[in-house]
């Protein structure tokens, strides 16, 4: 039985996402050079916002149309889904370094897990995202769906499974081994879900 354990917002409200931290882009990037991929994505990058994305440092917000052209250029990589979600691990290890300290200091802690995570990702989501909706629901001691709203990159396969990865490398920090696999969602919604399961 799934029970509804945290949410962001916390008073429900959903709005579509309308910025995105350029850590994101910019650890996705540097993962794209390290694969030998840099010059592929660049020719796949809507030349109105290669300055933009290019000219980017750390830590700034991005507009979603600067995003969007970002997620759109990876997908046109045709990547596999493990390939993305590799990508999505090396930016997750990137982030944390960063935005997401916060977890790295939790994981030194005793006795947390990853819904330690989940009592926080709301927090977490607002350092990285401007905008959109993430709904936790426990499926169970050691089981969790995360379901996310308001996300326009969604539609990009790339982009779910990237994200995924990300979200692997964040929660494994609490588990000695973690599963987290992608639900179907209707196509172009802007929305995506998770099962993750932990031991």
């Amino acid at each position: 039985m799934e029970e509804r354990f945290a949410q962001h917002p916390v008073d429900g409200t959903a709005r579509a996402l309308v910025r995105v931290r350029s850590t994101l882009l910019l650890s996705g990037i540097r993962e794209l050079r390290g694969r030998n991929l840099f010059d592929a994505y660049c020719e796949n990058l809507d030349p109105s916002a290669r300055e933009v994305v290019l000219g980017a440092i750390a830590g700034e917000w991005l507009p979603i149309a600067i995003a969007m052209a970002h997620f759109e250029a990876c997908d046109a990589l045709n990547l596999s889904s493990t390939e993305a979600f590799e990508i999505g691990q090396g930016s997750g290890k990137r982030i944390q370094q960063s935005v997401l300290h916060t977890l790295v200091r939790l994981a030194a802690g005793a006795g947390t897990t990853p819904w330690t995570v989940f009592e926080n990702y709301g927090r977490l989501w607002r350092r990285i995202l401007d905008g959109g909706q993430v709904v936790v629901l426990k499926c169970g001691p050691k089981e969790a769906r995360i379901d996310c709203h308001g996300l326009p990159p969604a539609r990009f396969a790339y982009f779910r499974n990237a994200f995924r990865g990300t979200n692997h490398v964040g929660l494994s920090l609490f588990a000695r081994s973690l599963f987290i696999r992608e639900l179907p969602q209707p196509a172009g919604d802007g929305s995506l879900s998770y099962r993750v399961s932990w031991v």
